[in-house]
């Protein structure tokens, strides 16, 4: 009987992520430094921005939407 070798590949763990107060926005950045920010609609969320360490000068933290939900500071 032939076996088959199942290696798991588990997903990054989220750092921070914050939703936009006035869109359907969210941005997520994980533990490997890479950042998407995506839009939530019809219960599907569609990426609409991707960057990750080559990109980003400094791991990210903290993550947080200006009030207007136009701005995201890392």
């Amino acid at each position: 009987m032939l076996q088959k070798e199942y290696t798991h590949h588990s997903s990054p763990k989220i750092q921070s992520s914050s939703y936009a107060p006035t869109r359907d926005v969210i941005a997520i950045a994980t533990e490997d430094n890479k950042l998407t920010v995506h839009r939530l609609a019809n219960e599907k969320l569609t990426k609409l921005f991707a960057a990750d360490s080559s990109t980003l000068q400094s791991p990210i933290t903290a993550l947080t939407w200006r009030p207007d939900g136009e701005t995201l500071a890392l």
